[in-house]
């Protein structure tokens, strides 16, 4: 498959057992460890996790996600060290992961000031398929913490929906 690259030498794509360090990541960086895709709210402790792994077992990377229908919901994915393809390499993996169960499509959900994100999965084959205006602010008062201001201190208001078909 074209999208998945050779990983690195000592880098592993497996299964994420201990799921703190994605709440915890997620809460850090989105105020809850749940995320909003699709119109259905995902808790990243609760659904299915994939990432790339050091020779040491230090997750690189992470993928939350949940099969339904024969969709794969990307509800986060994330490189924990910047700049080495690692969000690339493990996109690749979860496209490969894909095919394998038989799901016919990806979808990810990113906010109105996410650029990195929307350029990201679009560089990876994926398309605009759902604009939902005024989502993140409908989806606010559920959960509090949610951060009101993302990239470059734009405010988050609304959601896009990205699809990548396999």
């Amino acid at each position: 498959m074209k999208d998945r690259g050779l990983l690195p030498d000592g880098v592993v794509f497996r299964a994420v057992d201990e799921k703190q360090i994605i709440s915890d990541f997620m809460t850090r960086h989105w105020g809850s460890p749940r995320m909003l895709v699709g119109m259905h709210t995902y808790d990243v402790t609760e659904i299915e996790a994939h990432g790339l792994f050091d020779a040491a077992g230090d997750l690189l990377a992470f993928a939350s996600w949940k099969l339904r229908d024969r969709t794969i919901v990307l509800c986060a994915l994330h490189a924990l060290r910047e700049g080495n393809r690692f969000a690339t390499l493990l996109l690749g993996e979860i496209k490969a992961l894909a095919q394998r169960i038989g799901a016919r499509s990806i979808r990810s959900m990113v906010t109105n000031d996410n650029m990195p994100a929307l350029v990201f999965y679009q560089k990876n084959g994926f398309r605009f398929a759902t604009l939902y205006v005024g989502a993140v602010d409908a989806y606010r008062p559920v959960m509090p913490g949610m951060i009101t201001h993302g990239h470059l201190g734009l405010p988050i208001h609304d959601a896009l929906e990205l699809e990548c078909l396999i």
